[in-house]
């Protein structure tokens, strides 16, 4: 015998409070600050919106639900009517099931083994479970922290838009639109004011942010001291988000002058290739954002074999030849260098004929009917790869680098006593050896 399929979509509550979802999530191996392992959650039918409250035992979950009610039904003016859980201990208390009597709120337990008419509460649970590890991921706080990431993911749950609804659950609940401009990235540096202190010391400690003031007119922050490990509610912060190094760090080489492109009357029966924008941010190790970046690039997939393009194939160094070079370097103890080539195609010239569209935003005026003629390789060509690649192996002979008769992405240079290897993997190159020696 099987169980019957849970199959169809269940009809929202008609109004607030009218049927609340809750269950208890726990015990968590690592407790949070305050010695919490559990938290309950207890959800709105109609709106969906959400509470979340950390517990230390499952018993406290009925303290809990006397402080949800009674904030909800004084906030909106309604009753709770109906509270759907499972059949754990923590809602079969007999002091738990006074209560519900006395104020006429009817019990729907779920039966055993069927979670799927829980499906809300155990949905919520996997969510917040999923956004407290992915913003515990991006912080170096330690686990413990997880009660502060909970109740910042809950409240942000409750802003996100929803598929199946046309407004967030924040403005069903409170009746008006959902404001996003006071929040910050959990866990995100910031800097309080110190209020005391010698004319000397610093004006400013630093701190990570662990929760923003919830609704938007209050100002109040919880921040963690980095000094003391202890969280303190501030006013008077400057958050860094997302800092940016500025582009003045570029090397000048990087701001080249040469020409790739001359704009010329498209050539009879020459269809030229396409061209568009592709917009980066470049990140950090940490997942922070580095750099904006905005490249130029062809569209590859225009081109005609035997018109615009030849060849396509560019070696790349094997996996097992790096880890070849890798256990040279640590049995001799040679040095090792890695190294970037920055705008690896545009150094390099093309032998075929190439015709691109204008750049979009970048149309000459009086001159819309032309196209770009390109003399440098450019991203986004089927040759690009492969013209840096012969350009590079030109260049490097021309230092007495010996090619790999093995593998043509690697080289060695002898210089008496001296040897250094060489091994290039598309722009990238690993450069190994006793000494720079070329």
């Amino acid at each position: 015998m099987t169980k019957k399929p849970f199959v169809g979509q269940s009809t929202l509550a008609s109004g607030l409070l009218d049927l609340i979802h809750s269950d208890v999530c726990g015990s968590l191996n690592t407790q949070a600050r305050g010695g919490f392992s559990y938290f309950i959650t207890f959800i709105d039918d109609h709106s969906r919106y959400g509470y979340v409250y950390l517990l230390r035992y499952k018993s406290e979950a009925f303290g809990r639900f006397k402080e949800f009610k009674l904030e909800v039904e004084n906030q909106t003016g309604r009753k709770i009517k109906n509270l759907r859980s499972d059949r754990g201990g923590e809602y079969l208390s007999g002091e738990f099931l006074d209560y519900l009597k006395e104020n006429g709120i009817l019990s729907q337990w779920i039966p055993p083994g069927t979670p799927q008419l829980n499906g809300v509460s155990k949905r919520r649970i996997r969510t917040l479970l999923d956004m407290v590890r992915s913003m515990m991921s991006f912080t170096e706080l330690p686990l413990s922290f997880w009660g502060y990431a909970l109740e910042t993911a809950a409240k942000l749950l409750n802003m996100a838009p929803s598929k199946t609804m046309a407004q967030t659950t924040y403005q069903i609940w409170h009746g008006k639109p959902t404001s996003y401009k006071y929040l910050r990235v959990w866990g995100s540096p910031a800097y309080v004011k110190r209020l005391v202190g010698d004319k000397l010391d610093l004006r400013s400690s630093l701190c990570s942010v662990l929760e923003k003031g919830f609704p938007a007119d209050t100002r109040r922050e919880k921040l963690l001291l980095e000094e003391s490990s202890e969280a303190t509610p501030q006013t008077d912060t400057v958050t860094s988000s997302a800092p940016i190094v500025p582009t003045n760090d570029i090397p000048i080489l990087r701001r080249s002058t040469r020409v790739s492109i001359n704009l010329r009357d498209p050539p009879k029966g020459v269809k030229p290739v396409g061209s568009k924008w592709v917009y980066k941010r470049k990140l950090g190790a940490d997942g922070e954002v580095i750099t904006f970046k905005a490249r130029l690039v062809a569209k590859g997939y225009t081109q005609r074999p035997g018109v615009n393009f030849e060849e396509t194939y560019s070696p790349v160094a094997m996996a097992k030849f790096i880890r070849i070079m890798l256990a040279i370097a640590a049995w001799y103890d040679y040095e090792i260098w890695q190294m970037d080539v920055k705008m690896v195609f545009l150094n390099v010239f093309v032998e075929e004929e190439i015709y691109m569209d204008q750049l979009g935003g970048f149309t000459s005026i009086g001159e819309e009917q032309k196209v770009c003629h390109l003399q440098r390789s450019i991203y986004g060509l089927k040759q690009a790869f492969r013209s840096w690649n012969i350009h590079f192996d030109e260049v490097i002979q021309g230092y007495d680098f010996i090619k790999n008769d093995f593998d043509p992405c690697a080289y060695k240079k002898v210089n008496g006593s001296s040897v250094a290897f060489l091994v290039l993997y598309v722009d990238d190159i690993l450069l190994i050896g006793m000494m720079l020696i070329c």
